[in-house]
């Protein structure tokens, strides 16, 4: 979740596209976008959709989240 000023923080989305996707990172944005729209209530919808390469992991492959976190801060992809 990024900051906000009046809503106090707001979801941010970070996506590893899969290999065998053929389409653009801003056309898999768009589109999961799209999907955000019909399929989730307004305050669940991320503010921001960012396609990344990877994710900053642990020595045993979980998911940093709280350095995810500091990239959805800084707005970094």
């Amino acid at each position: 979740a990024r900051a906000d000023d009046v809503l106090g923080s707001v979801p941010v989305a970070y996506v590893i596209p899969a290999a065998d996707r053929g389409t653009a990172d801003g056309d898999l944005a768009t589109d999961l976008n799209t999907r955000c729209v019909a399929e989730l209530p307004r305050f669940k919808r991320p503010i921001e959709i960012v396609v990344v390469s990877d994710l900053p992991r642990s020595p045993t492959g979980k998911v940093q989240r709280s350095k995810v976190r500091d990239l959805a801060e800084t707005g970094a992809s």
